[in-house]
């Protein structure tokens, strides 16, 4: 199995994201991000397993800068701090849940960031509701 560690996704603005002061709403800043990993998770080309789902279980968020009305960029890259060898069948088995590093940029390749998150990600069996590992979530 081979993991595409990052994806870069460009996003719209639309004009009803905007708060009163004329910042993208924090609420809105979620999608956006979702949206970037809605797109990694894409890119991955794997074959989820028809009883199973990919669940956000913990979301950690920084906002740094205000997003006005422009066409961001959100950044997602796989995090593999559990230095598992995703190539061995016997470590994927180990694997319950992943963790995504993203950021919301003004480019692709920005510097200046307005948004960094830190999402684990973890695979569940819908019929049973119990955690499930990577192999048994990607058929």
């Amino acid at each position: 199995m081979d993991i595409k560690i990052c994806n870069c996704t460009e996003v719209s603005v639309r004009p009803g994201d905007l708060d009163v002061v004329g910042h993208v709403n924090n609420a809105r800043v979620l999608e956006l991000l979702e949206l970037g990993r809605m797109e990694w998770l894409n890119s991955q080309n794997w074959k989820p397993n028809i009883n199973s789902a990919a669940v956000v279980t913990r979301i950690e968020i920084d906002y740094i800068k205000e997003i006005g009305f422009v066409k961001p960029f959100v950044k997602t890259l796989f995090n593999n701090n559990k230095d598992i060898n995703f190539t061995l069948q016997e470590e994927r088995e180990l694997c319950y849940s992943i963790q995504l590093d993203q950021s919301i940029k003004s480019t692709e390749n920005a510097e200046d960031t307005y948004v960094n998150a830190i999402i684990k990600i973890a695979f569940i069996d819908m019929q049973n509701r119990m955690l499930i590992n990577i192999n048994d979530y990607i058929q």
